[in-house]
């Protein structure tokens, strides 16, 4: 059982592109492409005629086209053409998704279309802000999505786990604040007076705060604000998790 009625990241932005690219998202199997007019969109990857893969198609200038039988489909999931007749059936047709570009990656809602509040999209402007160095990439998890939420919102594993990178001695012994909100919660730690993070020993840095959970995006964590004569700095992570078969997908950003 999945929450569909929520935004998941279908793919980076670069990956969209003008050939048919294919995902299986929360069982459903879904074929995005961008159309010449620059607009990425999402179908139900299986042709109504004979269920062939949409993805195994082409794109053309006013939408995608199946190989088996030539039926071609408008980006919003209309048949426009069958070949060898004129007239269309009205029920000729594949679902569509609602779908939203927004800070390098494509945003998909596989739930109710009248519930698809673009507004529920989370804020992370910094993806694909110049001012902001990002690194990216996605992990396939041999797991059940629900462990790496888990495993996401329970930082008490990095002393042990990420020694190396991301803990300190700290980690275990602290208590997160769990704060909820409208559709979810937020988990927070703030732990001060301890040794960084082996990944976080910036230079002139002998002592910091640290801080895992949330922050608002865009800002500064308040351990990390040093006053405006002296430089800061601060990491955002982003970890978008989307059920796929059998495996969990996890987008790093």
């Amino acid at each position: 059982m999945f929450v569909r009625n929520a935004w998941y990241v279908a793919a980076f932005a670069h990956e969209c592109n003008d050939r048919p690219l294919a995902r299986t998202l929360l069982g459903e199997p879904v074929v995005m492409f961008r159309t010449p007019a620059g607009e990425c969109v999402a179908l139900q990857d299986r042709c109504c005629h004979r269920f062939a893969p949409l993805s195994l198609g082409d794109v053309e200038a006013d939408g995608i086209r199946c190989r088996y039988h030539g039926m071609k489909f408008s980006p919003q999931g209309n048949c426009i053409e069958i070949p060898g007749q004129d007239k269309i059936p009205p029920k000729m047709c594949v679902r569509s998704f609602p779908l939203i570009e927004r800070h390098g990656l494509v945003w998909i809602w596989p739930g109710d279309p009248q519930l698809a509040d673009p507004q529920r999209i989370v804020d992370v402007h910094w993806n694909d802000d110049p001012a902001w160095p990002t690194a990216r990439g996605y992990i396939h998890y041999q797991a059940n999505y629900q462990l790496i939420a888990d495993n996401l919102l329970d930082f008490s594993h990095l002393t042990y786990v990420h020694r190396s990178t991301l803990a300190n001695a700290a980690f275990a012994n602290s208590h997160p604040t769990i704060t909820p909100f409208g559709h979810g919660i937020r988990l927070s730690r703030d732990i001060a007076n301890c040794d960084p993070s082996p990944c976080t020993r910036w230079p002139a840095a002998s002592k910091a705060r640290s801080t895992s959970g949330t922050a608002r995006s865009g800002g500064c964590p308040r351990c990390l604000r040093t006053g405006p004569a002296r430089p800061r700095r601060a990491l955002q992570a982003l970890h978008k998790t989307i059920p796929e078969p059998c495996i969990c997908a996890t987008f790093l950003c």
